[in-house]
């Protein structure tokens, strides 16, 4: 059960934070209400995958953060009315022009042939504007709700088939502790070897 799988990652991605990063931790915000993740639905046109709508009702993203205490490499998750902004601003900038290069366009998994497609859910942000997408209209190879970065117009390779995976993800680096220690020396939030 995809909603069985994000609580059981939350308490270990907590539990971890609690001992290794208690400051990011402290960013992790209160549960959304129902009636908030219903208004990205109706916003972005969309239906949203039922392991995001549990991880939005355990937390609703994060606050305070500013990029400087992000979940994951550098990146914050958003609230919901966040992820319904930052939807927003990439529908106003693929109406002043969405086309790419066609020979970007290789992925069997991505819609490429586009720099941003409305049915692509932006649920997390670092600081230099890479952000984490839920993928709601992917290739005949990809999965629905599969997650991937996009970066100035691009979106990059397949991190994880479902929201419900890339938690599990996290969840497992940290208490592996597999991380990029430069990176986590420096910034004292969790950079992981690996690109989650």
């Amino acid at each position: 059960m995809p909603v069985t799988r994000v609580l059981a990652a939350w308490e270990t991605i907590e539990t971890e934070l609690r001992g290794q990063f208690p400051a990011v931790l402290e960013t992790l915000a209160l549960p959304a209400r129902a009636a908030e993740i219903d208004e990205i639905e109706q916003v972005c046109g969309v239906t949203l995958p039922e392991d995001f709508r549990a991880s939005l009702l355990r937390h609703n993203g994060q606050s305070a953060s500013n990029w400087m205490r992000g979940l994951v490499n550098g990146a914050d998750l958003h609230s919901a009315e966040g992820i319904a902004k930052h939807w927003q601003m990439w529908q106003m900038l693929a109406a002043d022009g969405n086309e790419v290069d066609p020979s970007n366009d290789i992925s069997e998994e991505i819609a490429t042939d586009v720099g941003w497609h409305p049915k692509w859910i932006p649920f997390a942000l670092t600081g230099s504007n890479l952000s984490y997408v839920i993928d709601l209209a992917p290739r005949p190879k990809g999965s629905l709700g599969q997650i991937f970065t996009h970066a100035h117009g691009e979106p990059g390779g397949v991190l994880a088939r479902s929201y419900a995976d890339w938690l599990e993800g996290i969840a497992h680096r940290l208490v592996s502790k597999d991380y990029n220690h430069e990176a986590v020396n420096r910034f004292t939030t969790p950079y992981f070897r690996q690109f989650v």
